[in-house]
Formats: C-alpha cells, sequence, structure tokens
C-alpha cells in the first residue's frame, strides 16, 4: 500500500514539473514576442500558459491586454475612433501593460483624435456643400465637392461619407444638367426672337425736299406719289386706308399756326416739334408740325383707325426724324 501511494506521489511530482516548465517557456516567448510586436503569436502563448494554469494571474492579464489591443486596433480599421479612443486610454491606465503595447497605444491614440479631426472638417464640409446646393450654386457644389475627395488630409474621415457624397454629387450633377439645358434653350429663344426682330425690323427710306430743305424718313416699301409742280412736299402713302402727306409753307407770323392744343415732343435733332391727334367717327386724323421761324414743316394724314393702330408708333417716329436744314 505504501509503495503504490509513493508511485501516485511521484508521477504527480514529475507532472507538476512538465507543466511547470511549458508554462515558464510559453511566459517567456509570449513577452519576447509583445517586445517584437508578435502580438498574434504572443497570444497563442499566453494561451498556452493559461491552459498549463488557467488561475495564474500574470498569464490572464497579458492574455487580456492582447485582446483588447486586438480590439482596438480593429475599431481603428473600421475607423471607430471614439471607441478605439476610449478603450486605449482605458488600457493605458491598467497595471503591467507591456512597453511595446503602450507604444502602440498611444499610437493608436494618436490615429484616432487625428480621424476625429478629419470627421469633423469633412462633416463641416458637407454641411457647406450642403447650403450651396440649397442656394442653387451648383458649380461651386461641384468644385467643393471634387476638392474633398481629393483631399489626402481628410481621406480617413471622408469614408465615412462616401455615400452622402455621392449622393449629393449625383443631385448636383442633375441639376448642372438641367441648368444648362435651361441655359441653351433660353440662348435659342433669344436666338429666335433676334431673328424674327430683324425679319420683323422696319426698313427706312428718305425724302428730301429741295425746295424747304427738310429731311424726313419714311418706311420703305411704302411707294411716293409725285411731287407737285411747286414742290412744297409729297404724298409718302396713299391706298384706301390712308393717306400720309408731307410738305413745307414759309413762316408768316400773322398766318403762323396755333399749336396750344398740340403735344409738345423733340425730334432727334433737338428740334420742336407738335403732335395732334383727332378722331372723326371712323377716321383718325394726324397732324405733326415743326417750325424754325422760317418755314413751317407738316405731317399730315387721314386713315382709318385700324391704320393708325398698327403704325402709331411708325408715323411718331418719322415726326421726330424730320430734319429741317
Amino acid at each position: 500500500m505504501m509503495k503504490n501511494l509513493a508511485v501516485v506521489l511521484l508521477t504527480i511530482l514529475l507532472l507538476t514539473g512538465c507543466s511547470n516548465e511549458t508554462y515558464d517557456k510559453a511566459m517567456e516567448q509570449g513577452k519576447l514576442a509583445v517586445a517584437k510586436q508578435e502580438y498574434d503569436k504572443a497570444l497563442g502563448l499566453f494561451e498556452l500558459a493559461l491552459e498549463e494554469k488557467p488561475d495564474d494571474q500574470e498569464a490572464r492579464r497579458a492574455y487580456n491586454h492582447l485582446v483588447a489591443l486586438s480590439g482596438i486596433d480593429e475599431d481603428i480599421k473600421n475607423r471607430k475612433w471614439d471607441d478605439a479612443l476610449s478603450k486605449a486610454n482605458k488600457l493605458l491606465k491598467e497595471k503591467n501593460v507591456a512597453a511595446a503595447a503602450k507604444k502602440d497605444l498611444k499610437e493608436y491614440i494618436r490615429i484616432a483624435e487625428d480621424g476625429k479631426k478629419q470627421v469633423q472638417v469633412v462633416t463641416e464640409k458637407v454641411e457647406h456643400i450642403k447650403t450651396l446646393i440649397s442656394e442653387k450654386n451648383y458649380e461651386e457644389a461641384q468644385t467643393q465637392i471634387n476638392e474633398l475627395k481629393q483631399d489626402e488630409s481628410v481621406k480617413d474621415g471622408f469614408t465615412s461619407f462616401t455615400e452622402e457624397v455621392g449622393k449629393l454629387e449625383v443631385t448636383v450633377n442633375e441639376e448642372i444638367k438641367k441648368q444648362k439645358e435651361a441655359e441653351e434653350a433660353e440662348a435659342k429663344e433669344k436666338a429666335r426672337l433676334e431673328a424674327d426682330r430683324k425679319k420683323n425690323e422696319l426698313k427706312w427710306s428718305t425724302y428730301h425736299n429741295e425746295r424747304f430743305g427738310f429731311t424726313i424718313q419714311y418706311p420703305t416699301g411704302w411707294i411716293l406719289g409725285p411731287e407737285p409742280t411747286n414742290g412744297d412736299g409729297r404724298s409718302l402713302y396713299n391706298e384706301n386706308d390712308a393717306e400720309i402727306v408731307t410738305y413745307g409753307n414759309n413762316y408768316m407770323e400773322e398766318t403762323k399756326p396755333d399749336l396750344s392744343d398740340h403735344e409738345k415732343l423733340k425730334t432727334t435733332s433737338g428740334q420742336d416739334a407738335y403732335l395732334k391727334i383727332t378722331k372723326e367717327g371712323a377716321v383718325v386724323n394726324f397732324n405733326g408740325v415743326i417750325t424754325d421761324g422760317t418755314i413751317i414743316f407738316n405731317l399730315d394724314g387721314t386713315m382709318s383707325q385700324e391704320f393708325y393702330q398698327k403704325n402709331t408708333n411708325v408715323l411718331k417716329q418719322m415726326l421726330l426724324t424730320v430734319k429741317i436744314n
């Protein structure tokens, strides 16, 4: 009986000796791996040490430090800056953290703080872009988006905004396209209106009266009547709907016209002109007078209301083009 007990005790002692040797080697090699920042290798060695001594506080602490460090590294990779900062600062406060791990923790903190700053910068720039879009300043918004996408100083912070900025870029490009289409349509409409204006633009001819020295412009296309033998003027238009004549006579004080009921105007050459329009039933009478104290110029017309409505501005412009030499 005593002999069997001795054998058991010897076996236990031998096994315990082997276990301690495995633990010691695992811990020693694990610490060396940590110093070399070979954390995956170190983690496996500390796991081995814990298999040998599950309740060992040093092995458990070293193992937990590496698990926490791995989690922080994952947060950094996923740009979870707040989580990484919280975990890193917490781990730094614990006892017996390896010097190599402390060095990495400080670097993680630096990266996370820089990442947070980048996120803040990108957030402000994205808000500015949204403001530009709300103000319909799409060209500037497009410029800001392009600059943000190419800004290497905030590339880590930009990653979490990629989808949002992409949607803003689509909106901006669509609005710029709409603006360009609207501008092109407006330009075409302006060109069409200008073409119509030129097409319908009134062209002018000039009649000069040698006897009294006056000149007047009239629409090209009007057929002049024959000049009378006394040379005082001419019919500028004579059709069924109107008769327009221009003539001059010598100014005499006793026969000068009463212009008190005429509208006073200024010709393009700066002379005073007088205009009176009267209506008698369906007939409109037009009387324009200019005098320089030597001669009296007259532009008279009798016309239908329809002709007058169509040519009101033309008749007035004719009067204002008159020059008396």
